[in-house]
Order: structure tokens, then C-alpha cells, then sequence
């Protein structure tokens, strides 16, 4: 499961990103600009006055089109840093609880959840003796495991920080289990998709597969625990993209795909 998001250390990687950016857009034309005018400088001896006026207003423009687009930079990068440790102070607190709201999803034994009513008949056999559902309930605790693994770490970046980088570890821990949950609830969708069209399969199909008395209850565990996982994309998808506005750029994917009773 660890594949199912990259490396949480692509943040190293971005910082490496925005040295290199810093030394192109910043240094080398100030080093140039720099080099250009103590040369003029230790030049210049007697010249008109009209000449020394063009030369200075040359070297006044080709300073403002090396430098400006570096300044330009410089403030967006500092804008963006500041959208994400606003938008990470106020929704940080949501996130774990948003996180903690898919670990009771992902729980077997979390009562009022989809899996939970479906856990019952996780090794009841149709008429041909095929285990209706079983893999689906592995792969829930797989992404559940992940989950708890990716927060561990997320949460270990702000504990090993220097009391003054904490801010900073906050907002790196903020992005990063944007990303994870996000990531986790598309998975956590792709489950139900999966056990939607078995069910569908062996409920609705032309040949009977299950006595009556088991399609009946499988029916109503797949209705009831169905609003809770409604309820729980829907609140992240509200959430997701609440997120994305405040930060100015696509975290969370906010559209999901949305299951169907079976009747």
C-alpha cells in the first residue's frame, strides 16, 4: 500500500526545487547585473554627459528585465507559502477528524458503516459455492493499515522539528495528508464500486444465485451502510474543495463517483 501515494519525502525534493529555482531566476541575474556595472564603473573615464545618460538608462533597463521577473517570483512564492500555512492553521483540525471518520469506515467492527453490515456475510457462498465477498475486506485493511501508517510519519516530522521550524513541519504535514486522504477516499470509493457490481452480480442477475432470505439482507446492509459512505465522500468532497480554493491549486480530486441502492 505504500505505492498507493508517491514518496512523503517529495517534499525534500521541492525544497531542492526551490534552491535551484532561487540560484536561476535570482542570483545568476543579479551576479550578471553586478558583473555589467563594475565594469562600466572602473571603465568609465570621461565621457559626454548624454553618452554616460544613454549607457545609465541601458543599464537601468537591463537590470528591471533581470531582476523583475525574479522579484515577480520571489512574491508568488511567498504568497503561496502564505495561502498554505493559512489554509493548513484552519483546516488541519478537520483533516483528522476527517481521517478518523474513514478509519471507523474502513472498520469491520465501526457499527452504522457499510462494511460493518456487510461483514456478517463476508464468507457466505452463493449457489455455487463462490465466496460472495472476501478480497474486498483485505483491501480495506490495507488502506486503513496505509492510513495509519502515512499520519504516523506526518505527524513525526512535527515532533522532530526545532521549536521554531513547528509552523513550518505543520504545513508540510498539512499538504502531505491532503494528499493522502484524498488519495485514501479514492480507494476507499474504488472498494464500494467493487462491491457494488459483485452484489449487483449475484443479487440482480439472471440466474439465482442466493435464497431469498439472503438477498433480502444483503439488500438492506448495502442500503443502510450505503448513506453512511454517502455521507462521508460528500463531507470530504464539500471539504476537498473548500481546501483547494484556499490554496490556489488542486489538492483534493473532489468529484467521486456515487453508489446506487440495489433494490
Amino acid at each position: 500500500m505504500n505505492t498507493l501515494l508517491g514518496d512523503p519525502d517529495s517534499e525534500e525534493h521541492r525544497g531542492k526545487s526551490f534552491q535551484s529555482s532561487l540560484v536561476a531566476k535570482v542570483l545568476i541575474p543579479i551576479g550578471s547585473f553586478l558583473v555589467a556595472l563594475i565594469s562600466f564603473l572602473t571603465n568609465v573615464k570621461e565621457l559626454p554627459v548624454w553618452a554616460t545618460a544613454v549607457l545609465t538608462s541601458f543599464l537601468i533597463i537591463v537590470s528591471l528585465a533581470l531582476l523583475l521577473p525574479g522579484a515577480r517570483w520571489l512574491l508568488e512564492r511567498l504568497r503561496s507559502r502564505a495561502r498554505i500555512r493559512r489554509t493548513s492553521r484552519f483546516f488541519l483540525p478537520h483533516l483528522d477528524r476527517m481521517i478518523q471518520r474513514l478509519q471507523n469506515q474502513l472498520n469491520q467492527s465501526h457499527t452504522d458503516t457499510l462494511l460493518c453490515g456487510l461483514w456478517n456475510y463476508a464468507n457466505v457462498r452463493d449457489g455455487k459455492g463462490c465466496v460472495i465477498l472476501s478480497d474486498q475486506f483485505n483491501q480495506a485493511r490495507n488502506i486503513s493499515e496505509w492510513l495509519t501508517l502515512a499520519s504516523e510519519r506526518a505527524s513525526r516530522w512535527r515532533q522532530s522539528e526545532r521549536p521554531r521550524k513547528t509552523f513550518t513541519a505543520r504545513t508540510r504535514e498539512f499538504v502531505f495528508l491532503a494528499e493522502v486522504l484524498d488519495l485514501a477516499i479514492l480507494h476507499y470509493v474504488s472498494l464500494c464500486q467493487a462491491i457494488e457490481n459483485q452484489l449487483r452480480g449475484v443479487l440482480l442477475g439472471t440466474e439465482k444465485r442466493v435464497d431469498d432470505d439472503l438477498a433480502k439482507k444483503l439488500k438492506q446492509a448495502w442500503n443502510l451502510g450505503r448513506e453512511s459512505q454517502a455521507r462521508l465522500v460528500h463531507d470530504w468532497a464539500k471539504m476537498g474543495q473548500e481546501i483547494n480554493d484556499s490554496l490556489g491549486f488542486r489538492v483534493c480530486v473532489v468529484h467521486y463517483s456515487q453508489l446506487r441502492p440495489i433494490e
